[in-house]
């Protein structure tokens, strides 16, 4: 039997009215309000409610919503350099899955790309001394071994301060635990995932933008 789960999400002025939606098991009532928040800089509370019913059980637990600021940008860029040689922007473009690919399919490539730096970030913050030492060797991005304890050690502060949303705890839960599944289900239907914003981010977002929604049984 489906629990039901009351959570607030915010709703941009590209929504109008309201909109239910029934998919694969998943049922979404959103209530549209004027307003729309960005993360990061920005933060904002939740306004509009909306029930939603999915399978009881550890995976029909929803995210709690995220709206990191803007130093928390600064994390994950540290992450991503520090893990991978590069240094990601989360206000960049949404990733593209091809032109040929579905809205689905590009929610679901957007996903991965915030997923894998979500999942950096828990890393980069959990590092031992001596895995931190190991990871500098000689040096990352023209920083040495004392820069990078320095770094971290701010960026541990940071991760633990409420700006990273209903977690607060950067170290253990990175900033995303949307259900992709859920994202994909909901692109497929017609709504666009805050998550593809194409500067700052609304993760926890979903608008409509084409009037209509398509029914998935």
């Amino acid at each position: 039997m489906a629990s039901r789960i009351r959570r607030s999400v915010r709703a941009s002025t590209a929504l109008s009215g309201s909109s239910r939606i029934r998919i694969r098991g998943f049922e979404t009532n959103a209530i549209a309000r004027a307003t729309r928040c960005f993360w990061p800089p920005e933060s904002c509370t939740p306004r509009s409610p909306t029930t939603v019913s999915k399978p009881s059980g550890s995976a029909g637990r929803p995210a709690r919503p995220h709206n990191p600021g803007g130093a928390a940008a600064n994390v994950i860029k540290n992450a991503t350099l520090l893990l991978t040689g590069t240094a990601a922007n989360i206000r960049q473009s949404p990733a593209s899955a091809g032109k040929k690919a579905s809205a689905a399919d590009h929610a679901a490539a957007q996903w991965d790309r915030l997923h894998a730096q979500s999942e950096a970030v828990k890393t980069y913050l959990s590092l031992s001394e001596s895995e931190l030492a190991a990871r500098v060797g000689d040096g990352v991005a023209g920083h040495d071994l004392a820069w990078w304890r320095d770094r971290q050690a701010k960026d541990l502060k940071e991760g633990g301060r409420g700006a990273w949303g209903g977690h607060h705890h950067a170290q253990t839960h990175g900033f995303m635990d949307l259900a992709k599944n859920l994202v994909v289900a909901l692109s497929a239907a017609g709504l666009l995932w805050g998550g593809q914003y194409r500067t700052g981010k609304d993760i926890m977002h979903f608008d409509l933008r084409t009037g209509t929604v398509r029914h998935r049984t």
